[in-house]
């Protein structure tokens, strides 16, 4: 049966371990480690250098993929995977409006990579990886029937015009509708890692150690004696704005004295 489920990879003998969720139209638990090997990088570079995780165990299984992807950031949140180095996971994220950056960063993700096959289905690996997955039973390539000659754009090519049109298409596009923005913001509202108190109380002893709230900084060679006075100054800017845009130097603020 077609569910959406969390799951759980590990190397016990290197200490690596990965939790995910599997939530894509179609997928089901016998995905898991025969047409499906998880979209982690960090993953896939444990494949090349200690072969396939002795631990792949199916977690959880959901009726919609909303509830799969929820329990995820639960899971990872409660177990605290960006404070313990045996996690891979490097992120707690839920779904993501896709903008030019983060087009190009899905293009540069696909460079170095190609398609294989079985059985109908398809997924596209690390060109490194090839051997695992042929051993596994896999061909290269879409293994469609509109590949090659019987492909539509077999021999061609887009010109300059029809690529601006396409590109010109694609703007201002987004995957989650107005009502779907409205469920994630209330969601990450309820889900601030910042509610957390230990969180908290982590952040809040680093902010010390980095003095950051007595700091100085400086803006158009006008010095403010904090972030929090340049706040007052400036109150169409965020304070964690502007705590950014002094620590990378950006439009002008700085905690570096002007020479």
């Amino acid at each position: 049966m077609n569910k959406p489920y969390t799951y759980l990879v590990g190397w016990p003998d290197q200490n690596f371990y990965y939790y995910g969720v599997r939530y894509r139209k179609g997928c089901c638990r016998t995905d898991f480690f025969t047409t499906y090997f998880t979209s982690s990088k960090l993953v896939h570079e444990c494949m090349i250098r200690y072969g396939l995780p002795p631990i792949q165990q199916i977690r959880k299984e959901f009726d919609y993929p909303k509830q799969a992807m929820v329990w995820e950031q639960k899971v990872l949140r409660r177990i605290k995977v960006l404070y313990n180095n045996k996690w891979l996971n490097k992120n707690i994220s839920g779904a993501i409006e896709f903008d030019e950056n983060i087009r190009q960063l899905m293009s540069d993700a696909k460079k170095g990579k190609i398609w294989v096959h079985k059985n109908g289905k398809k997924t596209m690996i690390r060109k490194e990886l090839l051997s695992v997955f042929i051993e596994n039973g896999y061909a290269r390539g879409h293994g469609q029937k509109y590949c090659g000659v019987l492909n539509g754009m077999w021999g061609r090519t887009h010109s300059q015009e029809s690529k601006q049109k396409i590109s010109t298409s694609k703007k201002g596009v987004s995957t989650i509708s107005a009502n779907g923005k409205k469920e994630k913001s209330f969601f990450m509202k309820k889900n601030n890692p910042m509610s957390d108190s230990e969180i908290k109380k982590l952040h809040k002893k680093k902010m010390q150690k980095l003095k950051v709230a007595s700091k100085p900084v400086f803006y158009n060679n006008i010095k403010y004696s904090s972030v929090r006075e340049a706040n007052l100054n400036f109150p169409l800017i965020k304070y964690s704005t502007l705590a950014w845009k002094c620590a990378n130097k950006k439009d002008g603020w700085s905690y570096d004295e002007p020479s």
